[in-house]
């Protein structure tokens, strides 16, 4: 069994074209959004952000403002990597971009079964008891050992602090079996499991309906070939056994399925599971149902990528993204200069400024969302106020020292000079 669909030789070379022009797309696209700063941080990397900017080393491990869970061993490398380049806009992005990168090389040798899991140790034992079953049984036993080995360190890392989260646990509480085995909660939380790698309704569909086969499917192949050494199905193992306990820990009450920023590690799993299904289906009698699957799956995820690229760039919102983005990063300079005190409202942070401040009940003020702007620096501490409205700051100077006579006031896209 291989990890690649067979095609007629033109199609399989169109398709590989294809292939590597969209990755080194990506490539070339990520690197020009982590050296040219032509995307603003959204709400949510605003939140992470912070963290990173206000939190020590050792306050990273514990809670996060602003109702964030991060992998925390990778937060703490992103602080460390970060804090020595002033959380400068690269600096903030290169990481993602770094891991991005790797993950694209290391799904191009999985696909040409380049990773080869040894176990010569145990081989050695005897190489003809049960024709080698014990050696094939070991190189089963090794996926279900990373597989528990991986979901116990990132359970007791960041599951279990999402846990401890009384915030965090309540809203996530819609996914979760919290008073006991629920079929709507569960029937949502296992489609969606799978459907939310698709973007758009159509694709939602598809790889709900798909994902559900293939797991299925694979479960099922996995017990009728039990004794398969083959690369690929140890892949297959691993996949399906990182599901399982997925599941196992949402029945539990431990863990939410159905939301993709949570379930995103299973992405990796669920695809291999898809391709593995096509191939079974393309080496029986199946071969024009795989094919046709293939290219709708192949065309759709290649047109989201350019598409949504493109959309991201094109879009209305887009140029006041960036007005807001460059005139607050200009003022910010300019009153860390004059060491005066900004005052912001609201709109800095459009269009999240109607957007809930978790775990707050408010919506989102412009003061801490402009302190994660890479112009502000930590060191300087400039004073940042927010006020709901530009006619507030005249009121608002009372409840400033006595020193301060003059601040900068602004609305995300325009700032002024005003005196007492």
């Amino acid at each position: 069994m291989s990890f690649r669909i067979k095609q007629p030789e033109k199609i399989a070379r169109i398709a590989t074209i294809a292939t590597i022009a969209t990755l080194s797309f990506i490539i070339a696209w990520g690197a020009v959004m982590v050296f040219a700063q032509v995307k603003p941080f959204w709400i949510d990397e605003a939140r992470v952000i912070y963290n990173l900017k206000f939190k020590n080393a050792a306050m990273l491990w514990g809670q996060l403002d602003y109702l964030q869970q991060f992998p925390r061993v990778y937060l703490q490398l992103v602080k460390l990597f970060t804090a020595t380049f002033d959380y400068s806009y690269t600096s903030l992005r290169i990481p993602s971009f770094i891991v991005g990168t790797l993950l694209i090389l290391f799904s191009y040798l999985l696909m040409n079964n380049m990773i080869q899991l040894t176990f010569s140790t145990i081989i050695l034992i005897d190489k003809d008891i049960q024709s080698g079953k014990i050696a094939i049984l070991a190189r089963q036993v090794f996926p279900l050992l990373l597989c528990v080995l991986s979901i116990a360190i990132f359970y007791v890392i960041d599951v279990n602090q999402l846990m401890g989260d009384k915030d965090m646990h309540q809203f996530w509480g819609h996914l979760m079996m919290k008073n006991g085995f629920s079929l709507s909660v569960f029937a949502y939380g296992f489609y969606n499991l799978f459907a939310e790698i698709g973007s758009g309704m159509l694709y939602w569909y598809i790889f709900g309906i798909l994902g559900i086969i293939s797991f299925l499917s694979g479960t099922y192949h996995f017990l009728k070939y039990r004794w398969d050494n083959s690369i690929a199905h140890i892949m297959q193992l691993y996949s399906i056994l990182l599901l399982i306990m997925m599941i196992i820990l949402f029945l539990w009450g431990k863990y939410p399925l159905g939301e993709p920023r949570l379930n995103a590690f299973a992405i990796p799993a669920i695809s291999m599971l898809i391709i593995c299904f096509l191939n079974h289906l393309n080496e029986g009698n199946y071969k024009k149902l795989s094919g046709s699957i293939s290219v709708i799956l192949f065309l759709g995820l290649i047109g989201n990528i350019f598409t949504t690229c493109y959309a991201g760039f094109t879009e209305p919102a887009y140029a006041k993204k960036m007005n807001i983005y460059c005139a607050t990063e200009h003022a910010i300079q300019r009153a860390e200069q004059k060491n005066i005190p900004i005052m912001i409202t609201p709109g800095v942070v459009w269009p999240y400024d109607k957007t809930i401040n978790y775990p707050y009940h408010n919506t989102v003020p412009g003061d801490w969302v402009l302190k994660t702007f890479p112009a502000y620096h930590v060191s300087i501490h400039l004073p940042v106020y927010p006020i709901s409205t530009l006619a507030d700051v005249t009121g608002n100077f009372n409840l400033l020292p006595a020193s301060v006579d003059t601040v900068l006031a602004g609305d995300g896209e325009h700032y002024t000079l005003l005196g007492r």
